[in-house]
């Protein structure tokens, strides 16, 4: 686990955001750009980040707090922690998302052939999310569920995000 006790959850969940991609039909509930600071706020639980599916892409993140414990009714803080790998990302993505905190990891998974190194995982989650987009949208069977999609939110059987 790595300490990111001191920093910005806000900050750290539109970040984790900028680097995920969407997958599978995530596709559909995809969103071009970044998430707003009230988005990323309504990940924050108890003081702690669950980002798992948000706005179709894969984030797969969660901060949470080790040794709390419960003292006379009241819950101490502990030490927020963030996993290490981060689920479904590169190594490199997960890199490049905690050098903007000024946070380094000390171990890194062993390389065995699954791993989560750009070498072994050459596709995961390595594009631009406004590019996957982009690209995917001009495939004629996509852009035919799609544009399905955008009539049936207009018919307001989906919650509005």
């Amino acid at each position: 686990m790595i300490d990111v006790t001191e920093i910005d959850m806000v900050a750290f969940a539109k970040a984790a955001y900028a680097l995920s991609v969407p997958q599978g039909l995530g596709f559909f509930d995809s969103e071009a750009g970044s998430i707003s600071d009230e988005e990323a706020q309504s990940c924050i639980h108890d003081g702690e980040l669950i980002m798992d599916h948000v706005l179709g892409r894969s984030i797969k993140m969660q901060l949470v707090f080790t040794g709390r414990k419960l003292v006379d009714g009241k819950l101490t803080d502990g030490t927020l922690t963030a996993p290490n790998p981060w689920y479904d990302h590169t190594d490199e993505k997960y890199d490049e998302l905690l050098s903007q905190f000024n946070i380094s990891r000390d171990e890194k998974p062993p390389h065995n052939g699954c791993c989560n190194c750009e070498k072994c995982q050459p596709n995961a989650s390595n594009r631009d999310p406004d590019k996957v987009f982009d690209e995917m949208i001009n495939v004629p069977e996509i852009r035919k569920a799609w544009d399905s999609k955008i009539a049936w939110d207009k018919t307001g059987l989906r919650r509005p995000r």
